[in-house]
């Protein structure tokens, strides 16, 4: 449980650890961590066009989603999935992600 505020002021930094040592807080840093590192090696194997068709969309227990834009895109990174899947693992020295998904959805780039 957290302590009570006690009428004076604590360290910034003191708060940061404590933040940090939360479950949730670590999980979600391990998240992203390893959407960076996805997003990183889209733009490594694919160059940056390709990459620039196809982003992180979620996640669903070990299995990440990529929101590519056309079914075109999809096909492109169908075919290096599993270079993707070894460029990530090298950037990240955690292994949550086990399995890589893709879907098509314009929507993500409706602004664009």
């Amino acid at each position: 449980m957290p302590r009570r505020r006690s009428g004076q002021a604590r360290p910034l930094a003191d708060l940061l650890a404590e933040l940090g040592q939360r479950s949730d807080m670590r999980y979600g840093r391990r998240r992203l961590d390893t959407t960076q590192a996805i997003e990183g090696a889209l733009q490594a194997v694919l160059g940056d066009d390709a990459a620039a068709r196809c982003q992180p969309a979620g996640y669903v227990g070990t299995t990440a989603i990529l929101a590519c834009r056309s079914n075109a895109s999809a096909q492109i990174v169908a075919m290096y999935l599993p270079q993707i899947m070894d460029d990530m693992r090298r950037r990240v020295d955690h292994a949550d992600v086990q399995e890589l998904r893709l879907t098509v959805a314009p929507e993500y780039w409706a602004a664009v």
